[in-house]
């Protein structure tokens, strides 16, 4: 191409010289742009044909956000399941507590307030830490970071009020208690039906066929409305017998006369009274779920205001209950009825 041009730039000197030569000129002229006007094609064409690499390299590799930090260049993950997210968690919470205190959650201050600092540092150093161990996507490290700050701020502000610490400190007590009996019982009435347990055969009604009994004993061991509460209560008689009979908790201050109270539903049969209890015994027994303090069961009275979940199967309510008394809701005689009779 650029020797045609040359060629009819001499053509054009050449030609110039004469008057008649004015046609070959123009002719000349009109071949050079021509040529001209199809390089410029080619080499347009030829551009538009490559990817734009500036254009590629900053979607792999997008700059940092002034907003914080993020991880770039990531493969589409799934949602974790309920098991990989409690190991994540566990993983985060524990990475947390080894950074340094300016790295910390903040639980003074509103989670609005430190969104953008936990973001760009925090997330980042825990990243760090992470080596590959885990693969997330950062808005499920942000999620366990979040509610980490929420379950911190609420007991801080409830420690702000001695009373409310104070009711705070016992419900956590109740469910704790409720939940390691709910582990014993379901263990051990699974080693019960396992082993053929004799003493099944005489708690189970004799309406219901095994099969029956046994979807409704997993309906009792699942469902924490059947299980007592434990109830820590001032009790300075049972607490001197506690120490008598030396199984008083070695730490338990000398003016400290908490006892655990069990009281009793005030609508639950005697039938599913004693199968919870003997399941609780035998689980202690297989489990490493162990009871460490005396239970003092007050099975003649209760003290809770609960009513049968709306699911209970017949047998496991009372006779004696009536479901519109609400003055049996506080106190009541609690007497054993007869499981043979039942």
């Amino acid at each position: 191409d650029s020797r045609e041009r040359d060629i009819g730039r001499s053509s054009i000197i050449r030609d110039s010289k004469s008057p008649r030569g004015y046609d070959s000129v123009i002719e000349a002229l009109s071949r050079a742009v021509s040529s001209l006007t199809e390089e410029v094609r080619s080499i347009k064409a030829a551009s538009q044909s490559k990817p734009d690499q500036s254009r590629h390299n900053r979607t792999e590799s997008p700059p940092e956000p002034e907003a914080g930090y993020y991880r770039r260049a990531r493969n589409v993950l799934e949602d974790m399941d309920e098991e990989q997210y409690k190991n994540f968690h566990d993983e985060v919470v524990q990475i947390l507590s080894g950074l340094d205190d300016t790295l910390q959650l903040d639980h003074t201050k509103k989670w609005t307030d430190i969104a953008r600092h936990v973001a760009k540092n925090t997330m980042k150093e825990i990243d760090k830490a992470m080596k590959g161990r885990f693969q997330y996507k950062d808005t499920e490290l942000k999620w366990v970071l979040q509610q980490l700050h929420r379950h911190r701020r609420e007991n801080w502000r409830i420690n702000l009020d001695p009373e409310k610490a104070k009711s705070e400190k016992k419900r956590k007590g109740i469910n704790s208690r409720r939940g390691d009996k709910k582990e014993r019982r379901q263990k051990g009435l699974t080693h019960m039906f396992n082993a053929k347990d004799n003493l099944l055969s005489k708690l189970k009604p004799s309406s219901l066929s095994w099969d029956e009994f046994n979807d409704d004993c997993e309906l009792l061991m699942n469902e924490g409305e059947f299980h007592s509460n434990e109830v820590s209560e001032t009790d300075d008689e049972l607490a001197q017998e506690e120490v008598n009979m030396d199984i008083r908790p070695k730490n338990k201050k000398t003016t400290d006369k908490h006892v655990l109270h069990v009281y009793d539903k005030p609508w639950r049969s005697g039938r599913v009274r004693e199968l919870l209890r003997l399941s609780d015994s035998v689980g202690e027994k297989i489990s490493h779920v162990k009871v460490f303090r005396r239970r003092w069961y007050e099975d003649k009275k209760w003290c809770d205001n609960s009513k049968p979940p709306e699911d209970a199967p017949e047998w496991t309510i009372s006779r004696s209950y009536d479901n519109n008394d609400d003055h049996q809701s506080m106190i009541g005689s609690g007497e054993k009825e007869n499981i043979e009779n039942e």
